[in-house]
Protein backbone atom coordinates (compact mmCIF):
# COMPACT_ATOMS: atom_id res chain seq x y z
CA UNK A 1 0.00 0.00 0.00
CA UNK A 2 1.05 3.35 -1.09
CA UNK A 3 2.07 6.19 1.33
CA UNK A 4 0.40 9.68 0.54
CA UNK A 5 2.60 12.25 -0.34
CA UNK A 6 3.18 14.88 1.92
CA UNK A 7 3.46 18.15 0.59
CA UNK A 8 4.09 19.92 4.26
CA UNK A 9 0.14 22.19 3.05
CA UNK A 10 -2.91 21.58 4.07
CA UNK A 11 -5.06 20.20 1.55
CA UNK A 12 -8.40 20.70 3.42
CA UNK A 13 -9.08 17.16 4.21
CA UNK A 14 -7.68 14.78 6.19
CA UNK A 15 -5.11 11.83 5.14
CA UNK A 16 -7.30 8.93 4.27
CA UNK A 17 -6.21 5.11 4.42
CA UNK A 18 -8.36 2.74 2.80
CA UNK A 19 -7.16 -0.32 4.99
CA UNK A 20 -10.08 -2.79 6.15
CA UNK A 21 -11.30 -0.89 9.25
CA UNK A 22 -9.89 2.75 8.53
CA UNK A 23 -11.99 6.15 8.34
CA UNK A 24 -13.90 6.10 4.83
CA UNK A 25 -14.16 9.19 2.39
CA UNK A 26 -16.73 11.38 3.01
CA UNK A 27 -18.10 10.26 -0.14
CA UNK A 28 -18.89 6.93 0.95
CA UNK A 29 -19.20 7.62 4.57
CA UNK A 30 -23.78 8.02 4.05
CA UNK A 31 -23.79 4.85 2.44
CA UNK A 32 -21.77 3.17 5.34
CA UNK A 33 -23.81 4.99 7.24
CA UNK A 34 -27.36 3.88 6.55
CA UNK A 35 -26.39 0.50 5.87
CA UNK A 36 -25.01 0.70 9.77
CA UNK A 37 -28.53 1.68 10.49
CA UNK A 38 -30.65 -0.50 8.72
CA UNK A 39 -28.34 -3.60 10.30
CA UNK A 40 -28.86 -2.68 14.07
CA UNK A 41 -32.33 -1.89 13.73
CA UNK A 42 -31.88 1.96 14.71
CA UNK A 43 -33.83 4.62 13.70
CA UNK A 44 -33.32 5.37 9.87
CA UNK A 45 -33.58 9.32 10.19
CA UNK A 46 -30.74 8.75 13.20
CA UNK A 47 -27.71 10.95 12.64
CA UNK A 48 -23.91 10.10 13.47
CA UNK A 49 -24.19 13.68 15.66
CA UNK A 50 -27.32 12.38 17.22
CA UNK A 51 -24.81 9.94 19.01
CA UNK A 52 -22.36 12.05 19.92
CA UNK A 53 -25.37 14.78 21.67
CA UNK A 54 -26.00 11.74 23.40
CA UNK A 55 -22.78 10.68 24.98
CA UNK A 56 -22.51 14.01 25.72
CA UNK A 57 -25.84 14.55 27.35
CA UNK A 58 -25.24 11.16 29.17
CA UNK A 59 -21.96 12.19 30.73
CA UNK A 60 -23.77 15.31 32.10
CA UNK A 61 -26.33 13.48 33.74
CA UNK A 62 -23.73 11.28 35.61
CA UNK A 63 -21.90 14.83 37.02
CA UNK A 64 -19.21 15.38 34.51
CA UNK A 65 -17.82 18.83 34.95
CA UNK A 66 -17.96 21.35 31.83
CA UNK A 67 -14.55 20.39 31.56
CA UNK A 68 -14.62 16.65 31.57
CA UNK A 69 -17.74 17.48 28.96
CA UNK A 70 -15.37 19.33 27.07
CA UNK A 71 -12.41 16.87 26.43
CA UNK A 72 -14.86 13.84 26.02
CA UNK A 73 -17.06 15.52 23.12
CA UNK A 74 -13.90 18.09 21.71
CA UNK A 75 -15.26 21.37 22.09
CA UNK A 76 -12.67 24.20 23.48
CA UNK A 77 -15.35 26.26 24.86
CA UNK A 78 -17.70 26.09 27.42
CA UNK A 79 -20.68 27.35 25.45
CA UNK A 80 -20.43 24.81 23.24
CA UNK A 81 -20.70 22.01 25.90
CA UNK A 82 -23.06 23.92 28.42
CA UNK A 83 -25.66 22.15 25.05
CA UNK A 84 -25.03 19.19 27.06
CA UNK A 85 -26.33 20.74 30.49
CA UNK A 86 -29.40 20.64 29.75
CA UNK A 87 -32.20 19.73 32.26
CA UNK A 88 -34.04 16.22 32.29
CA UNK A 89 -37.03 15.23 34.34
CA UNK A 90 -34.65 11.97 35.96
CA UNK A 91 -31.96 14.37 37.15
CA UNK A 92 -34.37 17.57 38.22
CA UNK A 93 -36.07 14.92 40.62
CA UNK A 94 -32.57 13.68 42.02
CA UNK A 95 -31.46 17.37 42.27
CA UNK A 96 -34.86 17.88 44.31
CA UNK A 97 -34.31 14.80 46.37
CA UNK A 98 -30.76 16.21 46.99
CA UNK A 99 -32.46 18.99 48.39
CA UNK A 100 -34.80 17.64 50.40
CA UNK A 101 -32.36 15.70 52.32
CA UNK A 102 -29.69 18.56 53.12
CA UNK A 103 -32.98 20.63 54.38
CA UNK A 104 -34.26 17.71 56.55
CA UNK A 105 -30.76 17.28 57.65
CA UNK A 106 -30.43 20.74 58.55
CA UNK A 107 -33.55 21.05 60.69
CA UNK A 108 -33.32 17.28 62.55
CA UNK A 109 -29.50 18.77 63.75
CA UNK A 110 -31.53 22.36 64.68
CA UNK A 111 -34.16 20.50 66.60
CA UNK A 112 -31.66 18.29 68.52
CA UNK A 113 -29.82 21.42 69.35
CA UNK A 114 -32.28 23.16 70.52
CA UNK A 115 -33.77 20.07 72.77
CA UNK A 116 -30.25 19.95 74.18
CA UNK A 117 -30.77 23.18 75.28
CA UNK A 118 -28.53 26.60 75.89
CA UNK A 119 -24.73 25.40 76.14
CA UNK A 120 -23.15 26.81 78.95
CA UNK A 121 -19.50 28.22 78.56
Amino acid sequence: MSTPRRTGRWTGRPPVHRAHGATPRRSSFNRIWKRALKASGANPEMHLHDLRHTGGTLAAQTGATLKEIMARIGHGSTRAAMIYQHATSERDRRIAEALDLMIREARAAGEEAAAEGPTED
